[in-house]
């Protein structure tokens, strides 16, 4: 059978008795087949894992990489500003991943999932760009670092101009524009309102409000 009609398979191979817990990292906005950008492979990756006899799957769809904002210093420096594609007001999941990795550690040593579960991870609250500019620029001392909402083509031009390939510019595009105000890059839980004081994020478990930060969410389909 050729390449081009072969659809590559996992497997997994031991006893049949032993089965296998996975913690798997994942991104919000992986619940969706489309619009969503580079997080569609995420998709994927979910939906043939989680199909694989005889492992468990706890999915860890993280939120937007705080780490992220370190792209920007250049800019920040030699222009005293951060741009970017997203509304200035828009609520956005942030998480470290300092974090993410602890989190998922300590599901790996500790955690009892069965089939296939997923956590969201986040801070504390949401955070718009506008309020983390305005954070960065309180502890560097910039008052006159500014955020600065780019257009989509403007947004793309940058990615090229920086290296990125085509194909990779157009997704992260997609992300940017229509992903974000269409409800495609989603989470099943939004954050509500919580102090946010710390400069790491606080991760807590969105299937449940009343739920402790650390609770087990409930299982749920991807």
């Amino acid at each position: 059978m050729s390449a081009a009609t072969t659809t590559p398979t996992i497997t997994v191979h031991d006893a049949p008795s032993r089965r296998w817990d996975l913690v798997g990292r994942s991104s919000w906005g992986a619940g969706h087949a489309e619009g969503t950008g580079p997080v569609k492979g995420l998709h994927r990756f979910e939906q043939r894992l989680s199909a694989v006899p005889g492992v468990d799957t706890l999915w860890l769809r993280a939120g937007y990489f705080m780490e992220n904002l370190l792209s920007h210093v250049h800019n920040a420096a030699t222009h005293h500003r951060i741009s970017a594609p997203f509304d200035p007001d828009l609520p956005l999941p942030f998480v470290s991943t300092p974090d993410i990795g602890a989190r998922a550690g300590d599901e790996l040593a500790t955690g009892t999932w069965h089939g296939t579960e997923i956590l969201e991870l986040q801070g504390g609250r949401d955070v718009s760009m506008r309020e983390a500019v305005g954070v960065i620029a309180k502890a560097v001392g910039a008052d006159d670092l500014t955020y600065e909402q780019s257009g989509i083509a403007d947004f793309h031009a940058e990615l090229r101009d920086s290296g990125v390939s085509a194909d990779v510019a157009d997704m992260m595009a997609e992300v940017g524009g229509t992903g974000t105000t269409s409800g495609a890059v989603d989470r099943r839980y939004p954050a509500p309102p919580a102090p946010c004081d710390d400069s790491r994020s606080v991760i807590r478990s969105n299937s449940s409000f009343s739920g402790s930060p650390m609770s087990r969410p409930n299982s749920v389909s991807p």
